[in-house]
């Protein structure tokens, strides 16, 4: 059996030389989150990398390790935020609703982490690229995320759109 570590990723590929189909995937992604809905989306990006990797693509090439590491970031912040924002006040006269859409958007996106210095020094003379780096912290829960601001310039396109009363 060997390992393939995608680093700085967390996730760790076991096969069997020559025989890629019979090949297993984990990680400790989800080490930071009781969110069932964080861990599904991890367990289904664990599903693609096995299935890519048994497939002959090259999990290891580094636009997909980037790829990777922008899905992971992206799962992070969207059930981060759905937990942590709560703060409008309603009083007996008002109701609440709710609108879920999926957009297609440009935007630009702002996160700030507070990081140990030691840690983030390493990191970068381990990888040398902030983002990866960034990224390997997080997968070890390194750093905790602070203000999170996301500017949309342009909503393209507007798809499933749901309004519910809660």
């Amino acid at each position: 059996m060997k390992k393939l570590t995608l680093s700085p990723t967390g996730f760790t590929i076991t096969y069997i030389p020559g025989q890629r189909t019979c090949a297993s995937i984990e990680s400790e992604i989800d080490c930071h989150s009781d969110n069932p809905e964080f861990k599904a989306a991890i367990n289904a990006l664990e599903s693609m990398i096995i299935g890519h990797f048994c497939a002959g693509i090259d999990v290891c090439d580094s636009g997909y390790i980037e790829g990777i590491t922008t899905a992971i970031e992206a799962v992070s912040q969207r059930y981060d935020d759905m937990e942590n924002q709560d703060d409008v006040k309603f009083d007996e006269s008002m109701i609440k609703l709710v609108k879920i859409n999926r957009v297609n958007c440009i935007a630009d996106q702002t996160v700030e982490y507070a990081v140990n210095r030691k840690d983030w020094s390493q990191a970068l003379l381990r990888h040398e690229d902030p983002v990866l780096a960034l990224t390997e912290l997080q997968r070890e829960c390194k750093v905790t995320r602070g203000a999170y601001e996301l500017e949309v310039d342009e909503i393209n396109t507007e798809f499933k759109v749901e309004v519910t009363e809660t």
